[in-house]
């Protein structure tokens, strides 16, 4: 379950770095719903993270997604016994 959730988040992660760099911003927000429709606690939570920096902080989805990264990566090996 752990890879499984490491492979769909890293495709999506890959996504958003494809997207950014040929200015697809709808793709990009289209992609990040699908992220936060999640069942993943860990998800949902990286998905908050990422809006909040974004938002308040004025991060770029980069910078955003790294701190974000770190996170999501904390709470999986909390909740998985990484």
């Amino acid at each position: 379950m752990k890879k499984f959730m490491f492979s769909a988040v890293a495709l999506v992660a890959f996504s958003f770095a494809g997207m950014a760099s040929t200015g697809g911003e709808e793709k990009l927000n289209n992609q990040l719903e699908k992220v936060k429709e999640s069942e993943t606690p860990c998800t949902d939570q990286w998905s908050d993270d990422v809006d909040f920096l974004m938002d308040y902080y004025d991060a770029t989805f980069a910078e955003a997604n790294a701190v974000a990264n770190h996170a999501w990566e904390a709470c999986l090996d909390e909740m998985y016994g990484g």
